[in-house]
């Protein structure tokens, strides 16, 4: 299963790379922003194809909201309105925090949205792990390309 990590990356580096490690010890394919390669095309753009080719989205959110975009959102919560159109939708919502203005509408937006999706609260990364395995194990069984494939794609190069 194709898995896109979305949330702000500064200051979060150590929860992404939990939620990478969690689905990557389920053998699933993780996209995530870090990973594409120097491309002509804009990250914006690059990323929001990176949620399209997934299977899977999960938004990591915090106290940050991020760097806002040309549409006004940051990159975090366009990837949530690209994700949230047809595709399974995890959000972990970090707990003990107070968040930004937007982040905490993000927030609220993102749980209040009852269709596709699973959200989560995590403390600290063990609780975030235990989380994102649980909620990808179980959309991996019931998602028919469950299993990697040798010659399935990588996304470096999106």
């Amino acid at each position: 299963m194709r898995v896109f990590i979305s949330s702000v990356i500064k200051g979060f580096e150590d929860f992404r790379e939990t939620a990478v490690d969690a689905a990557e010890a389920l053998d699933h394919t993780i996209i995530q922003a870090e990973d594409f390669a120097a491309s002509p095309k804009s990250a914006r753009v690059t990323c929001l194809e990176g949620v399209r080719a997934a299977d899977v989205v999960l938004i990591l959110l915090g106290a940050r909201y991020g760097e806002t975009q040309s549409s006004g959102k940051s990159a975090t919560h366009e990837e949530f309105d690209e994700a949230r159109r047809s595709k399974s939708v995890f959000v972990f919502v970090q707990g003990g925090i107070t968040p930004e203005p937007k982040q905490a509408a993000l927030i609220s937006e993102a749980q209040s949205w009852a269709s596709g999706q699973h959200t989560a609260r995590f403390n600290d990364a063990e609780e975030l792990r235990r989380a994102v395995v649980k909620g990808t194990a179980e959309t991996s069984q019931r998602h028919p390309s469950n299993v990697r494939d040798a010659s399935e794609r990588t996304f470096k190069n999106i």
